[in-house]
């Protein structure tokens, strides 16, 4: 009997020992992977640079800078392109779409980011696109990008972009969305990555409008990082990349 007692004894001792184990290893392993996720964040964030505010801009305030722009030579050459495959102005005010976004980087300086848009449409097409500007302003630099997107079957993973030349002639441009995608899959965290693939694709305003809403200030970085091409003016305030 004493026997039996010691064996038994020995054999809860060696199981003890096992689940300690397993959940010391368990425990570790969330914690572990609660350090790597905390630090994919931090990284995600950039924390040099300080986000001081960021907001939607509604359709009244969208849709008269929008008119200022399809007034100008380049709204025209870009407004006319989408008119000429087949695309019309949507004037409804969920078709209007603003961004703006301002950074302050290590050094103290404050940079302002403002994206805006308008849909186009095209009668019984699964077709979107877009007439969109997006301007940088730090102390007295200031540049502008107006663009405009077409994604001919609804993809927004591969849209065309189109900028004006020199000559004023809609051109082909290599581009300013594409850096934008690859930027939020190497900066940003796995909820904003997933939102380029799930958001709704029925118009660019509600597209970028869901994107903002899942990544906020990491995706709007990324944006101005690619309007900002790595001229040194802006680069310390979003960061350096190439279009």
């Amino acid at each position: 009997m004493r026997k039996l007692t010691v064996r038994m004894l020995v054999v809860v001792s060696i199981l003890t020992g096992v689940l300690y184990s397993g959940t010391e290893v368990f425990v570790g392993s969330g914690r572990s992977f609660a350090r790597q996720q905390e630090a994919q964040e931090k990284q995600a964030g950039e924390q040099d640079v300080q986000i001081l505010q960021e907001r939607k801009v509604g359709a009244d305030i969208v849709a008269p800078q929008i008119k200022q722009l399809t007034a100008s030579r380049q709204g025209q050459a870009l407004s006319g392109l989408l008119r000429e495959r087949g695309f019309g102005a949507r004037a409804g005010k969920d078709d209007f779409f603003g961004w703006e976004v301002e950074y302050r980087s290590k050094d103290g300086k404050t940079l302002k980011a403002k994206l805006i848009l308008q849909n186009y449409g095209k009668p019984g097409s699964k077709g979107i696109a877009a007439l969109a500007s997006m301007t940088l302003a730090s102390g007295d630099q200031t540049s502008t990008y107006e663009f405009s997107l077409i994604a001919p079957n609804g993809d927004v993973q591969k849209p065309e972009e189109y900028r004006v030349n020199e000559n004023f002639k809609a051109e082909r441009a290599h581009s300013l969305w594409s850096c934008f995608v690859a930027r939020v899959r190497s900066q940003c965290v796995g909820v904003c990555i997933s939102a380029l693939a799930t958001c709704p694709t029925s118009s660019w305003a509600a597209y970028l409008g869901c994107v903002a809403f899942k990544c906020g200030g990491c995706a709007a970085k990324a944006l101005a990082c690619c309007a900002c091409n790595s001229s040194w003016w802006c680069r310390g305030a979003v960061g350096s990349c190439h279009q």
